[in-house]
């Protein structure tokens, strides 16, 4: 299952991930992959006449490619139509993980990664990359887009292509250049650093998702890593497999994703509830500066019912399902 995972917040709020399922025997098998949205307060995301942006994928070379970052920037845009349309008075606000293929922005983003220290020909540099059918191919990234200087104006990061010295048009300046430019000298003579990616411009740049989302009149926020229990379609996936298992063995993949839509459709609303809770309180949890086993006696043992509730977080805010709010959360 790819870490994807959407979560709408505010006036409404969803959330989107994968699970990979593989047949019942031990070892190599064939695997399905599904990506959906679940909110608490209605389910699994679906349209007014059953639209729907799950995604379901035979995944690896000669069969359905791969869950790639331009399908995964597809399928925000398919739910965002969906939710605007089925829910026009809610805000839409999705929730991903910290997965490579949500946060990875544009070819042509400012990205201090593996940027060279002085004047070099080209770069970024060329890259092997592999094709949906297995093969690999040597290309050339775009260009880096420009920076902002600290009174605003755009700096390029390329030599002009009139320079004066012909063998250096259109060369990358390095990055010590690119800082002397914004009168950090003493950082330019330091070794070719950036650990914190500290410059406004660099760390602000949003990731594809981000720009589609904005464009499409919503947004997108990430979970911090390694935190899949802040997500609560991780214990929906762990439902539908625990339902998936329960059916007889098959290797046939049609068979297969039968059951994968049936397990998935079994989940109760009531217990898609509980985990949206429970999520939240770890959430609670971390805020009251908890950790590890706390944690998890905070979520797990001080509020055994769904219906109970740390004393200063809200009803509504907690499990928004079991009130008339304008609030709920699409998680997958």
């Amino acid at each position: 299952m790819s870490p994807l995972s959407l979560q709408m917040t505010g006036k409404s709020s969803a959330g989107l991930a994968q699970m990979n399922i593989q047949n019942h025997s031990k070892g190599e098998g064939n695997t399905i992959m599904v990506a959906d949205f679940v909110c608490a307060q209605f389910g699994w995301l679906r349209g007014k006449n059953g639209e729907s942006a799950r995604v379901i994928l035979r995944p690896g070379v000669n069969r359905d490619g791969w869950f790639t970052s331009a399908r995964v920037v597809k399928q925000l845009e398919d739910a965002v139509k969906i939710v605007q349309e089925a829910y026009p008075e809610y805000t839409h606000i999705f929730v991903y993980d910290n997965a490579p293929s949500h946060t990875k922005r544009p070819e042509d983003a400012i990205s201090a990664r593996a940027m060279p220290k002085g004047e070099v020909k080209i770069f970024p540099r060329p890259i092997t990359v592999k094709r949906s059918n297995g093969t690999t191919e040597k290309v050339t990234p775009p260009r880096m887009e420009p920076g902002r200087l600290p009174d605003g104006t755009l700096q390029s990061f390329y030599l002009p292509d009139d320079h004066e010295d012909v063998n250096r048009r259109g060369s990358f300046k390095g990055m010590a250049q690119i800082l002397r430019e914004r009168g950090l000298y003493e950082a330019a003579e330091k070794k070719a650093e950036c650990r914190g990616f500290n410059q406004p411009d660099f760390e602000s740049r949003d990731s594809n998702l981000e720009e589609v989302a904005r464009k499409l009149g919503t947004r997108v926020i990430f979970l911090p890593k390694y935190h899949c229990e802040l997500n609560p379609i991780e214990q929906c996936w762990g439902y539908a497999k625990r339902k998936y298992r329960q059916m007889p063995p098959t290797n046939n993949e049609n068979t297969m994703i039968k059951y994968i839509i049936e397990a998935l459709d079994s989940i109760p609303i009531d217990s898609i509830r509980k985990f949206a809770a429970r999520s939240q309180r770890f959430i609670d949890a971390y805020a009251n500066h908890k950790n590890g086993e706390k944690a998890i006696e905070w979520a797990t043992k001080e509020f055994r019912s769904h219906r109970q509730t740390p004393a200063h977080i809200s009803y509504e805010q907690i499990a928004p399902q079991y009130v008339h709010t304008q609030t709920y959360v699409f998680s997958s």
